[in-house]
């Protein structure tokens, strides 16, 4: 959010645009003092600290607002087989993430979402797997060794 006197245009910029985008300029409407505007971001590995500046055409005054983006972080807390299926429970740090299951390189598929980051599948698989890796659409992955029971 911008702070500024009513009917101005803000010019914005990232100290890293490579990790979050903002507009190139909003514009704050006479009857409010404020503007919100979107941010995109990218993954990043480590959290990221970004800076966002504000600067009013024509009045040549400035704020700047920290940002910190944070990585996403999956979490495999079981993966077990038993009698030819594959149980895999997983969580992510974002809850709108979609977590996709891989044995080696390949795709076995999805993990649905149990609610509030929570993911659970099961998979019909002939054989144990050593291991399994699941990757987030937000970039975050971890593997496991799989429980044979």
């Amino acid at each position: 959010m911008v702070a500024a006197p009513p009917g101005y245009s803000v010019n914005l910029t990232s100290s890293d645009p490579a990790v979050l985008q903002v507009p190139a300029t909003v514009f704050v409407p006479p009857e409010v003092s404020f503007a919100t505007f979107p941010i995109m971001t990218t993954v990043v590995t480590a959290a990221t600290t970004v800076t966002v500046t504000g600067e009013w055409v024509g009045i040549g005054s400035q704020y700047s607002a920290v940002v910190t983006v944070q990585p996403d972080v999956v979490v495999i807390t079981s993966a077990m087989w038993r009698k030819g299926t594959l149980h895999v429970r997983a969580t992510d740090v974002t809850p709108t993430a979609r977590l996709t299951l891989y044995i080696g390189s390949v795709l076995v598929g999805e993990l649905p979402q149990t609610g509030n980051g929570d993911f659970y599948g099961e998979f019909a698989r002939a054989n144990a797997p050593g291991s399994v890796r699941v990757r987030s659409s937000f970039g975050g992955t971890a593997a496991t060794v799989v429980v044979r029971l």
